[in-house]
């Protein structure tokens, strides 16, 4: 359940980061339900939350860094068209192996959904909407991460993903016939266009395989 104020992932860290070990061991669940909520997470045990923590974020990180490298690449070789099949395969391909890597699930969904399997659950849709407001007043997005926990007690990393200039080609409200075409004939039901430079595009999230 996502508790009420949610604290950047610099301040989640450095709470964590500050605690000895032998003081988070012995901490009784009073004192770790105080800090779950600080944590926008539940009371949690002493199987190194602080490593947990960090490798979620640097999940989300190495994630978003190997599908630029890959949308780069295709975009100078190819163009928009070649990133639509980066994104239509690879994508979930890099998303499968650096949660394999991690023993995290690693996962993107959006505002307007291109790939039919990314719909949000309610806790996406939550974020979303409160992301989308903060955005539109002027908050800047790498500042839009959080971390919460799942109604079954897992643990989730979400940070927004913003609409940049690079994403207008494939995301804009001009997108050129023969990329039109590519885009319909990966994504029929495609409804991920229309969007404006600094618009909340969906999220990155990455979760806990067990409680």
């Amino acid at each position: 359940m996502l508790l009420s104020g949610l604290v950047p992932q610099s301040e989640i860290l450095n709470i964590l980061f500050k605690l000895p070990a032998e003081s988070r061991c012995r901490l009784r669940r009073g004192s770790v339900a105080l800090l779950g909520i600080l944590l926008c997470a539940p009371a949690v045990t002493c199987a190194e939350p602080d490593t947990g923590h960090a490798g979620m974020v640097e999940a989300a990180a190495e994630f978003s860094g190997r599908l630029r490298t890959a949308l780069q690449s295709a975009m100078r070789a190819g163009g928009p068209v070649a990133a639509i099949e980066v994104c239509h395969q690879q994508a979930p391909a890099i998303a499968t192996a650096v949660g394999a890597e991690r023993g995290l699930l690693v996962r993107r969904t959006g505002v307007r959904l291109r790939n039919p399997g990314n719909v949000a659950d309610p806790m996406d849709q939550q974020l979303m909407e409160d992301f989308a407001r903060q955005m539109a007043e002027g908050a800047d997005p790498a500042t839009l991460a959080v971390l919460s926990s799942t109604p079954d007690g897992r643990l989730r990393y979400t940070r927004a993903i913003p609409v940049e200039a690079v994403c207008l080609a494939c995301h804009g409200d001009a997108i050129a016939p023969d990329l039109s075409d590519a885009i319909k004939a990966h994504y029929p039901d495609d409804r991920a266009t229309g969007f404006q430079p600094g618009q909340l595009r969906g999220l990155l999230v990455v979760e806990t395989l067990n409680p």
